[in-house]
């Protein structure tokens, strides 16, 4: 079977084409995480297995940091995508506001968390000193945040970071916290 194209817009204007492989004979199912809580490791963990059983993977997130655009601003008919049937949906490192209308009741779902002061002095360092930076408005809004972080203590980012990363751990116990959700803490992943 033929992979599936699909074009994927943005709610600034944007639009690329995806390929999705052939659907699997399985029941689809999601996999979220949170910026620094072990996603990219997770994700690489994701991606064998699924390779390994022919499960394709839909990475939203990836698919507009590859191309350029805005993480979270894909409009919702990306949700169009989501079928019952096929597919590991991942990538998530927040809850995208495309999904606070998807009933995502019936699919089983994973969550990795991860202690939030780690994630916050991670984040900062990571922002500051580590991550290549992608091309185009993601790009420029990036090394903007990273010319920001150069003037802030770590201290200074973490009072300030607080709040919001506190409120992704509450729109993820809001929307996936029912009886399909696995919760994994970042220690599960790491050891």
């Amino acid at each position: 079977m033929e992979n599936i194209k699909h074009t994927l817009t943005t709610n600034t204007g944007l639009s690329f084409e995806v390929q999705l492989g052939p659907p699997a004979s399985i029941r689809s199912f999601f996999v979220f995480s949170l910026h620094k809580a072990g996603s990219t490791l997770l994700n690489e963990m994701l991606n064998e297995v699924c390779q390994q059983l022919a499960i394709p993977i839909f990475s939203p997130e990836y698919e507009e940091f590859r191309n350029g655009a805005m993480l979270g601003t894909l409009d919702d008919s990306v949700c169009e995508r989501f079928v019952p049937g096929g597919y590991c949906f991942a990538g998530f490192r927040a809850f995208p506001k495309y999904l606070e209308q998807f009933d995502l009741t019936s699919y089983k779902k994973i969550l990795l968390i991860r202690d939030p002061r780690d994630m916050i002095v991670s984040h900062y360092f990571s922002q500051k000193l580590s991550h290549e930076l992608p091309t185009g408005e993601l790009g420029a809004t990036l090394q903007a945040i990273r010319s920001s972080l150069n003037q802030k203590t770590i201290d200074q980012y973490a009072l300030e970071s607080a709040a919001e990363v506190r409120n992704k751990f509450v729109q993820y116990q809001q929307a996936v916290f029912d009886g399909n959700l696995k919760l994994y803490r970042y220690e599960d992943v790491i050891f």
